[in-house]
């Protein structure tokens, strides 16, 4: 057997054993009917709006079934002009940073968590576990992602028994300052 054949199967079976001994985050792994509502800050743009998420379950053909809204505030001039249809695509497209991130949530699901845990990802940078924190009263874990020059890209809490991020925070890329928050603040079950 060759050397890259014996790395292959050997991480295979790290694999194997870190599902069997740790606990995993299984990102968007709906199970029961759910809403999860969020306040979204984005500290450069100025914006600051609720939106919820609600599971209701499966559809007879075995779809899943998502409700999604959006709640803010728009000034006169936006809804006379017309303005308010820009601000519910914008809405949704900034919402998409937090919904529609596939490759980082394939990677929770095989990650430890727990403190002190961390995995490379390759080309994207280092997941870190480093703490723990309480986002509208569940308990979670503070999982950083760090670049490959080490700096701070962005962070989530999650909890691994609920299917969403209890929190997202996004780092600007120059400073490494929190720029945009994403936090739960109701869940229903």
């Amino acid at each position: 057997m060759g050397f890259k054949k014996g790395v292959l199967i050997l991480l295979i079976l790290i694999l194997i054993l870190n599902f069997g001994f740790s606990k995993v985050w299984n990102a968007y792994v709906f199970k029961k009917p759910a809403s999860y509502t969020y306040k979204f800050i984005d500290n450069g743009g100025g914006k600051e709006y609720t939106f919820t998420i609600q599971y209701l379950g499966r559809a007879k053909n075995g779809n899943y079934k998502f409700r999604y809204s959006v709640d803010y505030e728009a000034n006169q001039s936006d809804v006379e002009n017309g303005g308010i249809f820009a601000l519910m695509i914008g809405t949704s497209v900034n919402n998409a940073y937090f919904i529609f991130l596939p490759m980082v949530y394939s990677v929770f699901r095989q990650f430890d968590i727990s403190v002190g845990s961390q995995m490379a990802i390759f080309g994207l940078g280092v997941l870190k576990v480093e703490g723990k924190e309480k986002v509208a009263g569940i308990d979670g874990y503070v999982v950083n992602l760090y670049d490959p020059n080490g700096e701070k890209f962005m962070s989530w809490v999650v909890n691994p028994d609920i299917p969403v991020p209890l929190k997202l925070v996004m780092h600007e890329e120059d400073t490494g300052n929190p720029n945009v928050y994403i936090v739960l603040i109701k869940h229903k079950s």
